[in-house]
């Protein structure tokens, strides 16, 4: 895995936020676990052995997103609150142009490098709307799968920042967190109405438009409130979330037997609720404590989670071209799949990185610089001392 710049994004922010916070171990290892399950679920499932065991476990994989999507309503959350605390206002157009400058220059290289690979393979015209970030809407993306979800994250990146400023001046500070709330249950509503027009539960559509899939996203967002101008709703937040996690997982597990429309309808929902109450635990007890979930020194989670976002957007054409190179050693390629295709990951992860993700990080730093330094005292009033902002 790549080195961590000094310079990247979480030093920038963390300085310019809160006066020299170092990285939240926490996050990072929240975040290296989602990018390894979901590596780890599509390996297994692309193995050209079929491995239904196996695959049986490592289908839950596929919920990395779901922390994914939590961590990044939590991060960007965290600086536009902080933002708003320290200077009364957010800055909305620079906002999006960190946001735009930090995501789309590695989504559109990842997206040339997948059409450029179905292309060769099978003649697949390039469709624009992936441009627009509108194949999540598609009732079967076409190519590049994994896009789905980048989708969403720049629809909540576009519409997050004037959602939130409506709701401040609309909202009593008493209530503010009502609208975030039924923004979650209007998602849970919308999804039963589309489960019950159609019953579809497959992937595509019914489980990737954004509008069924905004719980994660919109619940780290509101909660990422909580630390910044209310404290101490943080520290009860965090005292029940010790309770919320065993009971979201046992509502996890209760809905995988209940079948449909039940699971259809509530799982993004528990799922988002488990990941959030991970998150607020492990943020409130580094903040206080300084401890983690483990010994973080024997694991290089800083590095994983830094190269995650590359990780995320190359490792599907590398499981394919794994699977292209060792169709030429068969009767080999079963045993071959496993060491090959992590080793692929792993220079592929490593390249993309360092040619279009710390790049696009350098040059957006270097035009598009974070506001000016915010006093210490203004944040670290509110918001736990280790929490630095990772994306």
């Amino acid at each position: 895995m790549p080195k961590v710049l000094k310079n990247n994004e979480s030093s920038l922010e963390a300085k310019t936020a809160s006066g020299g916070l170092r990285r939240s171990t926490v996050l990072d290892q929240l975040r290296s676990c989602a990018i390894l399950l979901v590596i780890t679920f599509h390996i297994v499932q692309m193995s050209p052995i079929p491995l239904s065991g196996l695959a049986g476990v490592t289908q839950y994989g596929a919920y990395g997103v779901d922390l994914f999507f939590i961590l990044s309503g939590w991060l960007i959350g965290g600086i536009y609150w902080r933002e708003m605390k320290a200077f009364g206002q957010v800055d909305t157009r620079r906002f999006w142009l960190r946001r735009w400058m930090r995501t789309l220059p590695s989504y559109f290289a990842a997206l040339v490098l997948s059409w450029l690979a179905v292309y060769w393979m099978r003649g697949e015209r390039f469709d624009w709307h992936y441009i627009l970030f509108m194949q999540n809407y598609y009732e079967r993306i076409p190519f590049f799968l994994v896009s789905w979800s980048l989708c969403i994250e720049e629809h909540f990146y576009l519409a997050a920042p004037l959602v939130a400023a409506i709701l401040i001046i609309a909202t009593p500070k008493r209530i503010l967190w009502a609208p975030w709330v039924a923004l979650i249950f209007l998602s849970l509503g919308l999804r039963y109405f589309e489960w019950k027009g159609s019953g579809a539960s497959d992937f595509g559509y019914s489980t990737t438009a954004t509008h069924l899939r905004l719980d994660g996203l919109v619940l780290g967002f509101g909660l990422s409130y909580l630390p910044v101008f209310a404290p101490a709703a943080f520290k009860a937040a965090a005292k029940s979330s010790i309770f919320v996690v065993p009971l979201a997982l046992i509502g996890l597990i209760a809905l995988d037997y209940a079948g449909d429309p039940w699971r259809a309808v509530l799982w993004p929902t528990a799922v988002a609720i488990f990941f959030a109450a991970l998150v607020v635990v492990g943020v409130s007890h580094e903040g206080l404590h300084g401890r983690t979930f483990g010994r973080s020194h024997y694991f290089p989670w800083t590095a994983i989670a830094a190269a995650s976002y590359s990780a995320y957007l190359i490792h599907p054409l590398a499981i394919h071209v794994t699977r292209k190179a060792i169709t030429l050693t068969a009767p080999y390629e079963g045993y071959l799949y496993w060491p090959a295709v992590v080793f692929i990951i792993l220079i592929f992860t490593y390249l993309f990185y360092h040619l279009f993700e710390r790049s696009s990080l350098l040059l957006r730093d270097a035009w598009v610089p974070p506001r000016a330094s915010v006093p210490p005292a203004q944040v670290r009033s509110g918001y736990p001392a280790d929490v630095a902002v990772l994306r």
